[in-house]
């Protein structure tokens, strides 16, 4: 979905380069060994663990725009991030290599979080901060040239699709208020995950917004809606 804007940003800085974008790991393993030899890999907000075997055959190494701070590697960092209160969220670019986030890391921006942002809103402004920063340092990604390294070190605590999918199970007998932060986080989902509940053996799942649909079991917990599957 970013490829074009992504092109337009790295071609406005060198005209001359070949940008070449993959979707899947397969369309990256299938490049040819002599593009490798002379290519950078950038990933931009790409969840796709990308092996040390095909990392190693870049000339210039792999660099990665994480959609979150260093205080939340991983999966879905901008939901865990409303999940813990955190004050502040931001982009993070690093040097890639066979483990997620964890390579080094070159730089940081913050901003902060709107009081009364949610999910989605926060996904936004990660994405626009994202893109300014790979602006700024496009010139550095597409020339010959070495990344300096800060000495900020990732937070061990490493986010997973496994722990988002924990927190969307959602009891029966929550509080408004934890529902409340449940859904601010959560409720937009990682396109596998959503927040549901478990009634009598059925599964319903949250809806954002709108009227019970026909036909369709469904159910309020403290006014938010839920539909069964």
């Amino acid at each position: 979905m970013f490829h074009s804007s992504i092109s337009d940003i790295l071609l406005k800085t060198n005209e001359h380069i070949n940008v070449r974008c993959c979707e899947t790991l397969a369309e990256l393993t299938l490049t040819s060994d002599d593009i490798f030899k002379q290519s950078r890999l950038i990933s931009f907000l790409n969840d796709l663990i990308v092996p040390s075997l095909i990392l190693n055959k870049f000339k210039y190494g792999g660099f990665n725009f994480h959609p979150g701070l260093p205080s939340h590697p991983g999966h879905a960092p901008f939901s865990f991030a409303l999940y813990d209160g955190s004050l502040e969220h931001g982009v993070t670019l690093h040097r890639m290599i066979d483990k997620v986030d964890a390579g080094r890391i070159v730089v940081t921006r913050s901003f902060p979080i709107p009081p009364t942002c949610n999910q989605l809103e926060l996904i936004n402004l990660s994405i626009e901060q994202a893109a300014k920063l790979l602006a700024e340092f496009a010139s550095m990604l597409v020339f010959d040239t070495e990344l300096n390294f800060t000495c900020q070190q990732w937070s061990t605590n490493k986010t997973t699709k496994a722990l988002f999918a924990q927190r969307c199970k959602i009891e029966l007998d929550i509080s408004l208020a934890e529902l409340q932060r449940l859904i601010r986080a959560f409720g937009s989902g990682d396109g596998i995950s959503l927040p549901y509940l478990m009634i009598n053996g059925e599964k319903y799942i949250y809806q954002q917004s709108g009227l019970p649909i026909e036909d369709r079991k469904y159910a309020y917990l403290h006014d938010f809606l839920f539909i069964a599957t």
